[in-house]
């Protein structure tokens, strides 16, 4: 297994200068915690963050009700001053909109909108000012830092954050970020699509002006407002579920776009009561449905920093509210009842935003296409292609060389003496305790580790030169001497230290397939003669016998997107998407766990056991050319290595040495470095060891 090319990305995650708060030392993240996590941000989060929304745009809908009942006429509005007032009411916030984002990222991690005030319902404006306020109090704080967690989540929260982002995030200031993010040529694409988008949802401003049409008196024209409405709330919820299940952004915009359109043009060819009323429903489903899931989409595609993302998130609402500039303009009183200027261009509006999204994809997809590269050399090498082209996958962005290391000084482990002097036993150390305390974590590279746990201890050393000689720099030495060497050098410090390694991300970046094509059929053959041993074998040689064929077959079919979905569900029928925190494991690597320690078959689940397992993707299964794997707890995985008791009689010593011989697969070893010496490549080492367990005399 061999990670791309990835010099790129490994140095965007070198960059990265996160500091995590010093209790995620402590803290297991595994998928219990995970789901915890999420159950307690949902049920404290999306009560406060769904009143919040509803006040918002409470205030904003104001206004178009008050157009039905006549706010035109009292203040003598004539021609397109009432669009013009619309057009008004969104400057404040084109102004605003990222100047307060770019504060907002050294203030806060959360963002609280406020509300126009507005003399006619100083009411609305009241309740939305004062649940701002309250809100303050309920929403957590920036990540790893927020009081009502506990610090096993608060840990959780910040791993999520970081895999939650296509790359490593970095650390920048806001002008940088803003410098950042009006370079990056995707978050124009996004700006243009939520323009789109926005612009299309016009109608919203004057929908009671355009249900009127329909030909009732204001109270039920009101009333028929809200079911469209409440259909648009429910489709978006299944869009976005939709949308999350399938990991897919493009065609979920497109299809909801799409729906708009259906909408639109039925609302222009006719005036008719049910026609007009059932389009109302289409177009306002199909238009929201889609806001979510672009801003979803930004968020995930340029989180480079939180600055960057910070600002990126106000440039593609800024061109969201630009939309309600110039589109207030499209419903004039005049093109009443048929308001064709207006649905007409909704239809061009939906029309372009599913464009654009197209546009992201296929530049998405080259883009990714790039950073996987081509298949080079004489071994067969299989490219990973993206599950789903709309979405860069951070399970594939983590280089082997680029895992960091998090080291945190523990002064009240480390003992003082009376003039408040903290020494290591060696005396290697001297520093005081008010210095050691001062000390805040510090992150490193685990490939570099040696360098800089050096540098880490440099001012803290007794002499200088010992910095020289604590690590080895012969004409023989490796990088891997030198993480060797670090890493004992670390553990004779751990009195001193606390040590956490973070690492995120799962899949097959790029695999090799070594030797020639019929070293494989020659396995395949072997493993087929397992069916003349039993019922159970016969059984397993079947799994077995199809996972080896699938590799002969990558030896052909190197571009082929079967070859490259197989290796995709090495661990999961699920893919990329049952990477991480799932319950079971259903790929084809099942069918190397067929027997158990005790030779007895390892118990897998049936379809029926299934049916209690949450969530969905822990209940598929497997099935390649027709062939059911079995679907078994990730406890079930077998060990890599075997051991058996063995005496050893050294007859020159008269000793009797009774011992375990340990061999197999003992771990992972680099084999190709990029010109920075970070480890590209890395491939299964095997190996024995023979432990001593007891010593004795001879006695024969």
């Amino acid at each position: 297994m061999a990670p791309r090319d990835q010099k790129q990305e490994v140095e965007m995650l070198e960059e990265s200068t996160i500091q995590k708060p010093a209790e995620m030392a402590t803290s297991d993240v595994d998928p219990v915690a995970q789901k915890s996590l999420l159950r307690k941000l949902d049920f404290r989060m999306m009560p406060v963050f769904f009143v919040m929304y509803f006040l918002n745009h409470w205030d904003r809908n104001g206004l178009p009700q008050a157009k039905l009942n006549g706010i035109t006429t009292h203040l003598d509005l004539k021609g397109t001053q009432y669009n013009t007032c619309i057009s008004i009411l969104y400057v404040g916030y084109l102004i605003a909109g990222i100047p307060s984002n770019m504060i907002l990222t050294r203030i806060l991690a959360w963002v609280v909108r406020g509300a126009f005030l507005s003399r006619l319902f100083i009411i609305e404006g009241a309740a939305t000012f004062g649940f701002a306020l309250i809100a303050i109090f309920l929403l957590p704080d920036t990540p790893g830092k927020t009081s009502w967690m506990t610090p096993e989540e608060n840990a959780c929260s910040v791993i999520r954050m970081q895999e939650d982002s296509v790359n490593q995030l970095q650390h920048e200031t806001p002008m940088q970020g803003f410098m950042s993010a009006i370079k990056d040529y995707k978050v124009w694409l996004f700006m243009l699509m939520q323009n789109m988008h926005f612009s299309a949802m016009s109608f919203n401003q004057f929908f009671p002006t355009l249900v009127k049409t329909l030909g009732y008196k204001n109270t039920i024209t009101l009333v028929l407002t809200s079911p469209p409405y409440i259909f648009s709330a429910l489709f978006s919820l299944a869009l976005a579920r939709s949308s999350g299940y399938f990991n897919d952004r493009t065609w979920h915009i497109v299809g909801g776009n799409l729906f708009a359109i259906v909408g639109f043009v039925l609302a222009c060819a006719t005036t008719g009561l049910a026609p007009r009323y059932a389009a109302c429903f289409l177009f306002a489903a199909g238009s929201y449905s889609t806001g979510s899931i672009i801003l979803g989409w930004a968020s995930a595609n340029v989180a480079d920093s939180h600055e960057k993302k910070a600002v990126t998130l106000a440039m593609v609402n800024f061109s969201a509210v630009a939309a309600n500039v110039y589109t207030a303009y499209l419903w004039p009183d005049s093109d009443s009842p048929r308001f064709i200027i207006g649905l007409g261009s909704s239809v061009g509006f939906s029309f372009v935003c599913g464009l654009v999204a197209i546009i992201a994809w296929y530049l998405f997809r080259r883009s990714n296409s790039k950073r996987l590269g081509e298949a080079s050399g004489d071994n067969v090498k299989l490219q990973k292609q993206p599950f789903a082209a709309t979405h860069i996958n951070h399970s594939y962005r983590q280089g082997i060389s680029a895992m960091p290391v998090t080291i945190q000084p523990r002064p009240e482990k480390a003992g003082a003496n009376d003039d408040g002097v903290v020494s290591s036993s060696s005396e290697l150390l001297v520093v005081t305790s008010k210095e050691w305390t001062a000390k805040r974590p510090r992150e490193i590279d685990f490939q570099h580790a040696s360098e800089e746990f050096i540098e880490l201890l440099e001012p803290f050393l007794v002499d200088e030169s010992l910095s020289e000689w604590l690590l080895p720099a012969f004409t023989t030495t490796t990088a891997n001497d030198k993480t060797v060497a670090a890493l004992t050098l670390m553990s004779t410090m751990k009195k001193y230290f606390d040590y956490t390694l973070l690492c995120g991300g799962c899949g097959f970046p790029s695999v090799t397939l070594e030797g020639e094509k019929k070293d494989w059929e020659l396995l395949a053959a072997k493993v087929r003669n397992l069916a003349d041993y039993g019922d159970e074998p016969a059984d397993w040689s079947v799994c077995l016998v199809k996972v080896v064929e699938k590799m002969i077959e990558s030896f052909d079919k190197l571009d082929d997107d079967n070859v490259k979905d197989f290796w995709m569900r090495a661990c999961h029928a699920a893919g990329e998407n049952g990477s991480g925190g799932t319950e079971t494991l259903s790929g084809w690597l099942t069918a190397f766990c067929y027997w158990g320690d005790d030779g007895k078959r390892v118990c897998h689940w049936s379809d029926e056991g299934l049916e209690e397992l949450m969530p969905k993707v822990d209940r598929l299964r497997l099935t390649l050319d027709g062939i059911p794997f079995p679907v078994i707890s990730r406890g079930n995985v077998r060990k890599a290595v075997a051991e058996m008791p063995i005496v050893v009689k050294d007859y020159g010593t008269l000793m009797v040495h009774e011992t375990t011989a340990i061999t197999g697969q003992m771990a992972m070893k680099g084999v190709q470095m990029d010109d920075e010496s970070r480890i590209t490549h890395v491939q299964p080492m095997s190996g024995w060891w023979m432990l001593e367990d007891k010593t004795y005399p001879f006695t024969e």
